[in-house]
């Protein structure tokens, strides 16, 4: 399978072995670093997301060459959001909404709740309208056959699938 070059390509082609191998791996957790610009954001972004997207774009065709495509929903998340106002650098601080990316067969694709306002902030901040709880909470019931309310009381999960 012909990833593209890099950390997070090779991390996920071992991802694919591991897998395909069959040794009962339930969760993996990989981590992909840069994002942290807070000054001359749009070039260094353009670049990681061209580099994540080829990346699992390349994953997803490997798993299904395996045929185990199936068997494994990824999520791809950041642990900070964003602000959308650009700083004085030509970047963009941190900020308590962000995206989350589900890849799988069978995933209900598109936004899932409404598109942020770029004016109604909160002290700057976009208002998240899905709580990412929901989303691991429907990944816990519909992927891991596990029971979502043992992990995060009080919340719907999301149905993805």
């Amino acid at each position: 399978m012909n990833y593209p070059p890099g950390e997070l390509s090779a991390d996920l082609r071992r991802s694919a072995e591991l897998l395909a191998a069959g040794v009962g791996i339930e969760v993996l957790h990989l981590s992909f670093g840069g994002f942290d610009t807070h000054v001359n954001q749009t070039g260094k972004h353009r670049q990681l997301l061209n580099q994540l997207g080829g990346a699992f774009a390349a994953f997803q065709q490997d798993l299904e060459r395996r045929g185990i495509a199936k068997n494994v929903a990824t999520v791809v998340y950041s642990e900070f959001g964003r602000r959308p106002a650009e700083n004085f650098g030509g970047g963009t601080d941190h900020g308590s909404a962000g995206p989350l990316f589900v890849i799988a067969n069978g995933v209900r694709g598109g936004l899932h709740g409404d598109t942020p306002s770029l004016t109604a902030l909160d002290n700057g901040n976009l208002r998240f309208t899905t709580d990412f709880r929901s989303v691991f909470g429907g990944i816990v019931r519909d992927c891991l056959k596990g029971d979502p309310s043992a992990v995060f009381r009080g919340i719907t999960p999301l149905g993805l699938f």
